[in-house]
């Protein structure tokens, strides 16, 4: 609307000697009462100069080419104006001046804080997922991969027991449980959750119970995991590269369906898939685990059901 408005004031500053606030507001003054006219031309014009620009190779060329004849017909709309109204005689008051400054200081102020407004929400959040994540998991919220150790990476843990010496961790059946309450380790059962059943269910309590998040983790294996039929993460199957996604996602009132299809890489040193799905809460920073699954075997295709509601 302002470059409507003020598109004259080149012109008058040429012919009539007025410059300044005042060029600008004679301006407005000569396009009053003939504004969706002006408009529409200038309108055109700049339509066919963009798809003169979209020309390949030599569109911004002959797009440069164009700004003289632009000038030209912007000059011709003037003397049509003039010769419509007359010799226009305007003198801008020092409050119209300070109005229209005013006017045009606020757009460096005004569109900012709209966008801020528009955005700022989910800049928050996404921020926030990120640095819980990062703390959480040690990644990023896409995909990542990192080289991980392999079995030929030889090293020794020496733990200290109160009252005996220290020795060299001999290897056991089972997993080991380090409690932070105790300066030792100790055999225990595993460390490793229980994996939960194939149906699982998440109940319609909180807000926004729909939401969940989804944790992929994958390593040395091939394959993808898809929800109700639609791939969420390709595995890409890279040799002692671990894999890892969080997302989020809207469960469907009812069963929802997680499938994940799987092959091992040929002769790994260990393979693990670890699907879970679960609520974070991000006033209280509080996670609630539905489901929490683990895939070792070689090869095939697993389901699992997750029900929101009864």
């Amino acid at each position: 609307m302002f470059t409507i408005w003020f598109i004259f004031a080149q012109y008058i500053l040429a012919t009539d000697d007025v410059h300044g606030m005042e060029a600008l507001l004679k301006s407005r003054e000569y396009v009053r009462g003939h504004s969706w006219g002006v408009a529409g031309r200038v309108l055109l014009l700049a339509a066919v100069g963009t798809l003169v620009a979209l020309i390949p190779i030599i569109g911004p060329l002959l797009n440069l080419l164009l700004v003289p004849f632009t000038l030209i017909y912007y000059h011709e709309i003037f003397k049509d104006l003039r010769e419509i109204k007359g010799s226009v005689s305007y003198i801008a008051s020092p409050g119209a001046k300070i109005k229209w400054l005013a006017a045009g200081a606020a757009g460096y102020l005004i569109v900012p804080a709209i966008g801020l407004a528009l955005l700022g929400p989910s800049l928050l959040q996404g921020w926030s997922h990120w640095t819980w994540n990062i703390r959480n998991e040690g990644g990023i919220l896409q995909s990542s991969s990192s080289s991980v150790s392999t079995a030929s990476d030889q090293s020794q843990l020496s733990v200290e027991v109160t009252g005996e010496e220290s020795a060299g961790a001999e290897p056991d059946n089972g997993p080991h449980r380090l409690d932070l309450g105790k300066d030792r380790f100790e055999p225990g059962e595993g460390a490793v959750p229980e994996p939960s059943p194939a149906t699982v269910y998440v109940p319609l309590t909180g807000d926004d119970p729909d939401q969940v998040m989804v944790y992929v983790f994958a390593i040395n294996y091939r394959g993808s995991v898809r929800f109700d039929g639609k791939e969420i993460y390709p595995i890409e199957g890279e040799r002692d590269m671990s894999y890892n996604y969080t997302g989020n996602l809207t469960l469907n009132r009812g069963s929802n369906t997680f499938e994940v299809d799987y092959q091992a890489l040929p002769d790994p040193w260990m393979t693990e898939i670890k699907l879970k799905v679960f609520s974070h809460d991000w006033k209280t920073g509080e996670e609630t685990v539905h489901g929490e699954w683990i895939i070792k075997d070689t090869e095939g295709r697993q389901s699992y059901e997750v029900v929101l509601g009864d």
